[in-house]
C-alpha cells in the first residue's frame, strides 16, 4: 500500500514538473519569436529609411496638373512594407537609447486585441503597442494613449523607467511617433507611475 502511494506521489511531482518544465521552455521560445519579429521590423524600416532616393528624370516641359483637393494620402516609404503586412498598423514609436522601437496598432473591431496578440496577429503575451479603437491618430490631439506590455527582459514600454532620472529625461525629451503617412516628434514634460511593476511576476 505504501509503494502505491509513493508511486502516486513521485509520479504526480513528475508530471508536475514536465508540465512546468513545458510552460517555461513555450514561454521563452515565444519571448525569443516575439523579440526577432520586431528586430525584424526595425530593420525593414531602417533600411526603408537609409535607402537611397530612386534617380528621376526630368519630364518634358508640360502644364502642372492640379489634383484634386480630396487627394489619398501617400504612406511613407519607410512603413508601407509594413502596412501591407498588416494594415492595422496606425504608425510607429521610438525613442532613442531604449528598446522602444515598435510599431503601433489598432484593431478595428477590437480595442485590446493587441494587448495578448502579436504584429503578426498571432496569440502571444509579448503583445505589441497599440492605440484604442475610438482614437484617430491622423488627427492632432492632447489625449492620445499608446498601451503597452511592461516586460522583465528590458523590451516594449520597459524602458519608459528610465525617465525617473531627470539626467535621462534632459537628455531624451524627444519621442519619436510616427504615423503611417507624417513624422511626428513629441517633448516629454512630465513621467508618473500608475503602478510599480519592479517587483511583480
Amino acid at each position: 500500500m505504501r509503494k502505491s502511494i509513493y508511486f502516486l506521489v513521485i509520479s504526480f511531482f513528475l508530471a508536475t514538473a514536465v508540465f512546468s518544465g513545458v510552460k517555461i521552455y513555450a514561454h521563452f521560445k515565444d519571448v525569443q519569436e516575439q523579440e526577432n519579429l520586431y528586430d525584424s521590423l526595425a530593420q525593414i524600416v531602417e533600411q526603408a529609411e537609409t535607402a537611397p532616393a530612386p534617380e528621376t528624370v526630368p519630364a518634358p516641359s508640360e502644364p502642372e496638373e492640379v489634383l484634386p483637393e480630396n487627394t489619398e494620402p501617400v504612406i511613407l516609404p519607410a512603413y508601407a512594407e509594413l502596412y501591407e503586412q498588416n494594415s492595422d498598423m496606425v504608425g510607429w514609436i521610438c525613442i532613442e537609447d531604449t528598446r522602444v522601437n515598435y510599431p503601433v496598432m489598432q484593431s478595428p473591431y477590437d480595442s485590446d486585441f493587441y494587448l495578448n496578440h502579436g504584429f503578426d496577429k498571432g496569440e502571444t503575451d509579448y503583445g505589441c503597442p497599440y492605440v484604442p479603437t475610438i482614437c484617430d491618430v491622423a488627427k492632432p490631439s492632447d489625449n492620445l494613449i499608446i498601451y503597452g506590455h511592461h516586460k522583465k527582459n528590458g523590451s516594449m514600454f520597459s524602458d519608459l523607467k528610465k525617465y525617473r532620472k531627470k539626467s535621462f529625461w534632459e537628455d531624451h525629451r524627444t519621442i519619436t511617433f510616427d504615423t503611417l503617412y507624417e513624422k511626428q516628434t513629441y517633448e516629454a514634460v512630465a513621467v508618473f507611475v500608475s503602478v510599480d511593476y519592479t517587483n511583480s511576476p
